[in-house]
């Protein structure tokens, strides 16, 4: 489709031009003639960007000015106030045939049309893990981003903004043509966050069918729960995570979290009151505000609230859809332009608040000469040895670096042998 398109351009561009010729008069197939030139009835100004024109009403206006001579001034006055934006009810845009295209209003027969098999395929997969077994344990932020994701985004055309009364009005926008659909952005046709796609910018170098084509929504048994070792395995496990460099005694650093496929285990673990395991009965009691908040973010614009303010001129920024505005807006992080600029990591965050087990948390206070140390562990059965499906298992880190505070922090993934 892309090449089709390519190749009628020139052609477009043609008819266009023919267009205008014909238009101003110009018969493109004989000897010109002295020419009476006419006022185009569009302000060509405005089309490409270089703002409303001052040199008098065009021939439109004109016309529509006559006609309105016998309207009464109010309704004269709402009816140009009705077409003052993108969409005009009375405009008409005709078909290869000739006749009248109808106006498009309903957009959701056409939220999932340009969808291709891979796409199809990657919502699936999403919605596998979306919906594996098992129960969330992050409380209101489980119920937050699953919400989140199980709410899709409104098809609803951007704002108009009016010259010289808007501060964020800016030419460079595009609109669709009333008989053309709304669609979503790239990756929103399932889910209210952009789900991976495979010629999306943040994933074009990566083997996504190869991914999708896995079904990982096994979980590991007792994940929500303290894993507990049996006699003699604490040696062995610790042995095992020696061999591979990613174990830190307790002398040599300052605290440390060990995860065993997704599942936190005290017996390997050294804990303080700044570094510590997270787990349901914490956020079942209440955990501070900030610590809510952090927790809450969603990267790439998700969450439009800058983490912290930044000053520009006589102002504060606080919003990230709001940088570089107006004319190099960042814009909605819903948005096709924004989304091109992503991560593509936003979806899995909130798919990690809704699975996670638990969250390793780790807070900087002061000076902290000694390293904190995190480990993620994982046997080849991922601790579900029963299912023939791939295990998912979601680790979280919270890290908090409060003013003046140096600390280092390491995070090690290991293999070990499902028998230690």
């Amino acid at each position: 489709m892309e090449a089709l398109t390519r190749h009628h351009c020139p052609l477009l561009a043609a008819t266009a031009a023919a267009a205008a010729l014909s238009f101003s008069g110009i018969d493109a197939f004989t000897m010109p003639r002295p020419l009476s030139i006419k006022r185009s009835q569009t302000s060509l100004a405005v089309s490409i960007g270089l703002g409303p024109e001052n040199d008098g009403p065009s021939t439109k206006d004109s016309g529509e000015v006559a006609a309105a001579d016998d309207i009464p001034a109010d309704d004269a006055a709402a009816k140009k106030e009705e077409k003052i934006g993108w969409y005009d009810p009375d405009r008409i845009i005709t078909g290869e045939d000739g006749l009248p295209l109808p106006h498009i209003t309903d957009f959701e027969p056409f939220r999932t049309s340009r969808m291709s098999k891979s796409d199809i395929a990657a919502d699936a997969w999403f919605g596998a893990l979306l919906e594996s077994p098992g129960d969330s344990f992050l409380g209101k932020i489980s119920e937050e981003h699953r919400n989140r994701l199980m709410s899709k985004v409104e098809l609803v055309d951007e704002p108009i903004l009016k010259y010289g009364e808007d501060e964020e009005w800016t030419p460079y926008v595009t609109r669709r043509l009333p008989t053309s659909p709304l669609y979503p952005a790239y990756g929103l046709e399932t889910y209210g966050l952009p789900v991976l796609r495979r010629g999306a910018e943040a994933w074009r170098h990566y083997d996504v069918n190869s991914l999708t084509a896995m079904d990982y929504s096994a979980t590991p048994e007792g994940i929500g729960s303290d894993l507990e070792l049996e006699a003699g395995q604490k040696e062995v496990v610790i042995d095992s995570l020696k061999e591979k460099g990613a174990w830190l005694d307790d002398e040599q650093c300052a605290a440390r979290l060990v995860y065993v496929n997704g599942r936190f285990c005290p017996e390997l673990s050294m804990q303080t009151d700044d570094v510590k395991n997270l787990d349901s009965s914490h956020f079942e009691a209440g955990l501070p505000e900030k610590t809510m908040e952090y927790l809450a973010r969603l990267p790439d614009g998700f969450t439009d609230k800058l983490a912290a303010e930044v000053p520009d001129d006589d102002k504060v920024l606080t919003s990230q859809a709001k940088l570089s505005a107006p004319d190099h807006c960042v814009g909605e992080a819903t948005s096709q332009f924004a989304i091109n600029n992503q991560q593509g990591t936003a979806a899995f965050a909130a798919l990690n608040s809704v699975k996670a087990g638990c969250v390793a948390y780790v807070e900087a206070n002061g000076v902290e000469k000694k390293p904190v140390l995190i480990i993620n562990a994982q046997s080849p059965s991922g601790g579900n040895s029963d299912s023939e499906k791939g295990v998912a298992f979601h680790p979280r880190t919270l890290a908090v670096a409060n003013d003046g505070s140096i600390s280092s922090l390491v995070q090690m993934y290991a293999d070990i042998d499902d028998h230690s």
